[in-house]
């Protein structure tokens, strides 16, 4: 479950370019992540 969870993490990351890049860089949890995304939008 966790190597499903990194995986679909790695493909948001990939999606979202350079913030994904920044979320991946100080290890965010996908929740932050995806909250900091839609702050982005």
């Amino acid at each position: 479950m966790l190597t499903e969870v990194g995986d679909c993490y790695r493909q948001l990351s990939a999606n979202c370019g350079l913030a994904g890049l920044e979320a991946e860089r100080r290890g965010l949890h996908v929740l932050t992540f995806r909250s900091a995304t839609y702050e982005h939008l």
